[in-house]
């Protein structure tokens, strides 16, 4: 839903959400939208839609704790390709240092890391393996600290 209201499109997006409105009244069809934070420009371009919600809600990064393990021991249980076992145990807080809790980051670091493991006959996830995911979902930056080689002052 974001995409209708990044960069400056309030024209469209008023459009469009003029569209679903009259859908919603013809129909009864509920609508639920996801997106960024952006989405939350359609307030302003659009208050007689965004009215007619019933709730909003905002998704925050997991805190590390027992939601964040529960996730990480589902994602772990999914995966049967390879054994995601270590992110149940001592990787927990680094994953979590590496995403800042958000989602969408724990996937994407994760899907490189799992290309690694899987290249092994093993196919066991590892420390190197994450810290590899880790770098190639961020790039890897001389200097900046490394949540999987926190001695490692940049090189490689």
């Amino acid at each position: 839903m974001q995409h209708i209201c990044e960069g400056n499109k309030d024209i469209t997006a008023r459009a469009v959400t003029d569209w679903l409105k009259v859908r919603m009244d013809a129909y009864n069809v509920p609508v639920i939208g996801a997106g960024t934070r952006t989405l939350e420009r359609l307030s302003v371009i659009n208050p007689q839609f965004t009215g007619r919600a019933s709730a909003n809600f905002l998704i925050a990064p997991f805190q590390f704790g027992e939601a964040w393990l529960q996730l990480l021991g589902a994602f772990a249980a999914a995966v049967g390709t390879v054994n995601l076992e270590i992110i149940n145990g001592p990787m927990a807080r680094p994953l979590h240092v590496a995403t800042a809790g958000n989602l969408r980051a724990l996937k994407r670091l994760l899907k490189y890391a799992v290309m690694h493991a899987a290249e092994r006959a093993d196919r066991r996830l590892n420390e190197e393996d994450l810290a590899r995911g880790f770098d190639d979902a961020n790039g890897h930056v001389v200097g900046k600290f490394h949540p999987f080689r926190p001695n490692d002052k940049g090189g490689i």
